[in-house]
């Protein structure tokens, strides 16, 4: 992502194995991540929502107002377009790109389940 100057998360060393290949890691220290769902509140442990914040992310795009306007929220959250959650061990999975969803009909779905379906 090129709005992040540094990592968002990493693996602990004690998630080094085959159970967590599938994750990107916990939150990196200094780091504020925040999972929103599409109803505009904050999903519990294991449902899923849009992911960050903190000081790697970059605060706003140079002489680009409405992009700015588009990607962060009023508490200054950047919205990376990532579907995601955060499991009780702490762990985020990105599940899918919000950003690519397919709508049909008023009902949206993630390329990747249409993908693992064909």
């Amino acid at each position: 992502m090129t709005e992040s100057c540094s990592c968002i998360t990493a693996h602990p060393p004690d998630k080094y194995d085959y159970d967590h290949t599938h994750k990107v890691g916990t939150i990196c220290a200094s780091t504020e991540v925040k999972i929103i769902g599409e109803d505009g509140r904050e999903p519990g442990i294991g449902e899923l929502g849009e992911l960050a914040r903190g000081p790697q992310i970059t605060m706003e795009y140079l002489n680009n107002c409405r992009a700015t306007e588009v990607t962060f929220d009023a508490e200054v959250f950047f919205h990376t377009g990532d579907q995601a959650m955060v499991d009780s061990d702490g762990m985020v999975t990105i599940t899918d790109r919000i950003k690519e969803m397919i709508k049909v009909k008023g009902v949206g779905g993630a390329p990747a389940e249409l993908e693992d379906l064909l």
